[in-house]
This record gives structure tokens, sequence and C-alpha cells, in this order.
């Protein structure tokens, strides 16, 4: 489409777009997409945050880390090297990696959780045949250590996203009953940052659900967990 090469624009889910917003509200500050995969959401936030911020995005996959490059180029935001100022600071490797060598306190981070993806099977219909029971418990575990990750290198009040595109009690509900009991000061935040019309996704918990229907395409999971204040 004419404009896309330039940078004009991205393509981006209703629903994910509601995620990003999540993190708000949006200071000066640093922030981090701690799965970027190819970009979406890292270029959503860009398009966010104030001047004066910087913005991490952590992608463990050599194919995906050549697709984020790509994505960020084409907005002119790139991957910051040592010589470029301007730009997303990437790190190729894992968030346990990545929380070894920084020295940053992020106030906002998004964990974009890798998932089952049984909340988008209308797009993706051959995950109905790629998916084992067996496979909930193995992502559970891998998404409660990113969670557990993230709490490391938060800052005092700072916001923590958990986000996945299943609709599984197993990935979602159950993992964040489970980092709380590990992380008793972290407090599921109230959701009202989006906006208004998005109010009937949540529900009394403070836990954000879509499912397909006419009016929206994926289900998605979110949550806002906000660190414990400096004591």
């Amino acid at each position: 489409m004419p404009g896309y090469k330039e940078g004009l624009f991205s393509v981006q889910d209703e629903t994910a777009q509601l995620i990003t917003t999540l993190l708000a509200p949006f200071t000066e500050g640093n922030y981090l997409d701690a799965c970027a995969g190819l970009g979406g959401k890292t270029m959503a936030m860009a398009q966010m945050v104030p001047a004066g911020s910087t913005i991490w995005a952590v992608e463990p996959q050599k194919a995906r880390q050549n697709l984020l490059s790509e994505n960020l180029a084409r907005l002119d935001l790139h991957c910051c090297d040592q010589d470029r100022r301007r730009g997303i600071n990437c790190f190729a490797g894992t968030l346990k990696e990545f929380t070894k060598t920084t020295k940053i306190d992020f106030q906002a981070i998004l964990v974009d959780a890798p998932c089952s993806g049984l909340g988008v099977v209308g797009r993706h219909p051959d995950i109905r045949w790629n998916r084992q029971p067996d496979d909930l418990p193995r992502f559970q575990k891998i998404q409660l250590a990113l969670l557990q990750e993230a709490s490391q290198i938060i800052a005092p009040g700072g916001i923590i996203v958990y986000t996945t595109c299943s609709m599984e009690a197993t990935e979602n509900e159950e993992v964040i009953n489970m980092f709380l009991e590990n992380q008793p000061r972290f407090t599921i935040s109230t959701a009202q940052v989006m906006p208004e019309q998005a109010s009937n996704y949540l529900d009394e918990q403070g836990f954000l659900h879509t499912r397909p229907s006419e009016k929206i395409q994926d289900g998605f999971f979110a949550v806002r967990l906000t660190a414990p204040a400096k004591s």
C-alpha cells in the first residue's frame, strides 16, 4: 500500500493497540518491551512516549531480531548501536540475560509473553493442530519466569503490563495469582487508563479479556501490575 514502505503507518490489530495504552501515563522515562517479537507494540510505544524517553526492545530469536530491525528502520526508528543516538535500544538475547546486564530501572515494562496463541486461531488456523494439552503448563512456566525477571528491573511504583493472545486461565489468571503469591507487594492496578470505549472488556478484578466476535477479531488477556513504592 502507498506509504507503507515509507513508514507513514503500521498495521496492528485493535486489541494489540489497546494493550500498549495500559502502560500509561506516558511520562519521560525508561520503557521496556520485554518480548518484542516483530516490534508491533514497540513501535506503538515509540509513538506514545514523550521526548527524552528511552525504549529498549528485547528479543532472543535471530529471525525475529532481523524483522524487528527492519520494521523499526521502516519507521526511521532503527535499532541503536554505539554510533547512533536516535532510535530503539535493541537487545539480542533473553530477558534473563538482559536483567543481568542492565543497570536501568524501568518505569514501565510490557511482557507480551510467549503463549499457546489460542486466542488468535482465526488468523492462525494451524494452531488447532499444533497445540497439545501439555503445552499450557510448559508455557505457564515460561510466562511466570518472565514476570519474575521483569520484577527485578521495574522502578519503585512502576508498571508491568502482562499480556497473552490466549484465553486460557492457565496462561493468564493462574500466572498472575502465582506471581502475586511470590511478590505480594505488587498490586493489580486500575486499567482505566485505556480509552473509555474499552472499559467493557474489563472484569471486576481488573483483568482485560477480549473474545473473537463481530467487533473484535482476537482473544487477548492483559493485566496492569503496580510495583511497590520505594520504602
